[in-house]
């Protein structure tokens, strides 16, 4: 059987899509537009001669047209910003439909997104979109390797929600047992337990569980021989595991504890960032895997926690990852008994109300113009002298770019009190990694807020206020970002600064602190600003009695009026931690990596109710990376609808990763995290392009002949 995804078929797909887009039907195509085979075969040897096709038969064309055809009922037209596409490897899809009960997990779960402010046509999106990838699922893995597939989200777009969708149809379809791989900081874990119980656990056909800490010796209640995976039973399992040694053989270990209850388990392990902690660093092409990766691979693949075979099979196992920087996932290593994802690789589609790396820096790559959003902000190098002796000397003197920062927080926070925002609103300070700097960074800020006083720090921020207003305005934000959907009257406008001037009164009323405790030792939070520093170092409670790291208040304890807090942090703040309400960033990290890079941009995601307030000041360089960025994502992305179209498998194909000839301006990862890697100096459209329709007009004809001659005389061709 001929391998129908080779590029030596591009030109008979590309006369396939032409065809549909001249509005041929299948049954035409089937006959390239005549009446019978004999047609058919005229066809097919004109082609081959005069075009160079490779030549095929009739059954052979008529597989190709069948393949294109699927491909154009399985994936829908594709916005450039905002699509959705998935490529696939070997196997039929399974016969799942949308769960239509109102009382299961999937209308539940939808009803809910609904009730939180998600448009129905989002919500509609995720539908299809979850569908698509359970049906590349297995209920049955018995007889089968493992299912192994890729979900390529966007940086701060809400991967979660989509995490809950997909769990919640399929539970409806039978799967009884989930496991969500998180990170390795437990307070994100314990963040997206609670959150994964609070989506999925209500009154309905099914019950949910939230098992956590599973080990040999597991918590009362918890042992898998106290459980319930037969297939009549209406109890969910899921639990939330860190990539730790200990915690990944633990969980292995309860899976494992009792065999009949093994070969009942359908599994759906959904490794949550993973490109993070869980990618095999050591050489692909020794026997030496790290632990990490080895331990996951042992779930996936029904090992035990030794890597030793066993002889029960759990009745299924599905492996998903998901990651909005899937580079080394793609690039590092494909082997069989990997976590390549050789099923499927699919990208999620986004809503027009998210702020990427396309809508905020751009993308210019000749096919697409797209000017991006006039919120950033150049740091000029004498800035970034200053901030280094604050690092280094622990100077208190703050550069202008900085003051201005503050000082547009400031009058953001005063705005959107105006506006009457009911959440947390925050500004982020990230210009180390080292913690002693990060201390050093809020004294300097703190002590420059006092210093100055409300007055003269009302001028200031009236000087930045007019600044920035008449810079970006209304009318800018919608010419550059055209697409964004929402109505112009439920877009907040700049009130007048008179009006922000009362708001900062009040701000400044009392000096920056930390989050102050009452007598119970629960934070309490005040109408001014939090200085928050958030870092591995700090253990939360100063001398002063105060907490330290960045803490949120809840739903239920949300103060009046919105909460200020300035964080300032590194690593901890990079990747997974939302920053709530962030309206005003200072980044200075330099960054030779861009899977690192990409993550470390918390500015990105939904700005509904504030949408003209984000301002970025970052340096020259780092814009210009993220500029790049902006085209090696969006170019990944139509590099699988492409492969999706052709019809390519993941298993037979890696896609193609766009690479800049500078390593010192940035790679794509680290080089060990890209080992299977390989280099091409070949275009990267995928296709041959070549003219097969001519003006039927003898004098232009003529003059084509006559200028090609004087072309290839010139050049010396003749």
């Amino acid at each position: 059987m001929s391998d129908f995804g080779l590029p030596e078929y591009d030109q008979h797909r590309e006369w396939i899509r032409n065809a549909r887009e001249r509005n041929m039907t299948w049954e035409q195509i089937n006959y390239a537009g005549g009446k019978d085979d004999k047609d058919l075969e005229e066809f097919l040897r004109s082609q081959s001669v005069m075009n160079f096709w490779k030549k095929v038969d009739c059954d052979e064309w008529r597989e190709l047209v069948r393949l294109q055809k699927d491909a154009e009922e399985q994936t829908q037209t594709i916005d450039y910003l905002s699509g959705q596409a998935m490529i696939l490897g070997e196997g039929e899809d399974n016969d799942v439909t949308v769960p239509r009960d109102p009382k299961s997990a999937w209308q539940l779960y939808r009803n809910k997104l609904l009730e939180r402010g998600f448009k129905e046509e989002v919500v509609d999106e995720m539908e299809r979109t979850t569908l698509k990838i359970l049906k590349r699922l297995s209920s049955d893995t018995t007889n089968i390797k493992p299912i192994k597939g890729l979900v390529i989200g966007n940086v701060q777009s809400g991967k979660t929600a989509n995490m809950a969708a997909l769990m919640a149809m399929a539970a409806d379809w039978g799967w009884n047992m989930f496991i969500v791989l998180s990170g390795t900081i437990e307070n994100l874990r314990q963040q997206t337990q609670n959150r994964l119980l609070n989506d999925l656990n209500c009154q309905g056909n099914l019950n949910w569980y939230g098992l956590e800490h599973l080990s040999k010796r597991p918590m009362l209640g918890q042992r898998t021989q106290d459980l319930h995976f037969d297939k009549a039973s209406k109890q969910r399992y899921f639990t939330v595991c860190l990539k730790n040694t200990g915690r990944l053989k633990g969980l292995i270990q309860w899976l494992q504890s009792d065999a009949n209850k093994q070969r009942q388990m359908k599994i759906l392990v959904i490794d949550d960032e993973a490109d993070q902690a869980g990618i095999n660093t050591a050489k692909i092409n020794s026997s030496a895997i790290r632990t990490i990766n080895r331990l996951i691979r042992d779930l996936v693949n029904g090992k035990n926690e030794k890597s030793q075979k066993i002889d029960n099979k759990y009745r299924a196992m599905n492996y998903i990852g998901y990651t909005a920087t899937p580079y080394a996932n793609i690039l590092n290593e494909a082997a069989e008994d990997s976590l390549y994802p050789r099923n499927f690789i699919s990208t999620l589609s986004v809503s027009r109300e998210y702020f990427g790396p396309q809508q905020i820096f751009g993308l210019e790559d000749g096919e697409y113009d797209y000017d991006g959003l006039d919120v950033v902000r150049i740091i000029r190098d004498k800035d970034l002298l200053a901030i280094k002796e604050i690092h280094t000397e622990g100077s208190l003197h703050i550069p202008l770019a900085l003051q201005n920062s503050i000082c547009w927080f400031l009058c953001g926070v005063a705005c959107m009190r105006i506006w009457g925002y009911k959440k947390p609103i925050s500004m982020l300070i990230h210009t180390s990694q080292k913690t002693d700097h990060h201390s050093n960074i809020a004294k300097a800020v703190r002590e420059w807020i006092i210093s100055k006083g409300s007055n003269e720090i009302i001028d200031e921020c009236e000087k930045i206020w007019e600044d920035e207003t008449k810079r970006f305005t209304f009318e800018k934000f919608r010419e550059q970002y055209p697409q964004y959907d929402r109505k112009d009257e439920e877009i907040n406008k700049y009130p007048l600064f008179s009006e922000v001037s009362k708001e900062l009164g009040v701000l400044l009323k009392r000096e920056p602190t930390n989050i102050p405790l009452d007598e119970d030792d629960d934070f309490t939070y005040h109408e001014g600003i939090h200085m928050c520093i958030d870092n591995c170092k700090n253990n939360g409670v100063n001398d002063d009695g105060m907490y330290v790291r960045l803490a949120y208040p809840t739903e239920d304890n949300m103060p009046t009026p919105a909460p200020a807090f300035i964080v300032v942090g590194g690593a901890t703040l990079s990747r997974g931690l939302t920053i709530e309400g962030l309206i005003s960033t200072f980044f200075l990290r330099s960054v030779s990596q861009a899977d690192t890079l990409m993550q470390m941009g918390r500015w990105f995601g939904y700005r509904k109710g504030y949408e003209l307030l984000p301002r970025l000041w970052i340096t020259f360089k780092t814009n210009s990376q993220f500029k790049f960025l902006a085209e090696l994502d969006q170019e990944l992305r139509d590099e699988i609808h492409e492969m999706d179209t052709l019809g390519k498998s993941p298993a037979n194909y890696g896609p193609r990763v766009k690479n800049t000839p500078k390593a010192s301006f940035i790679r794509i990862t680290a080089k060990n995290r890209m080992q299977s890697a390989q280099a091409t100096d070949m275009d990267f459209s995928g296709s041959f392009n070549q003219t097969y329709l001519f003006d039927n007009n003898v004098e232009t004809l003529k003059n084509n002949m006559k200028k090609t001659r004087e072309f290839m005389r010139h050049h010396q061709f003749v």
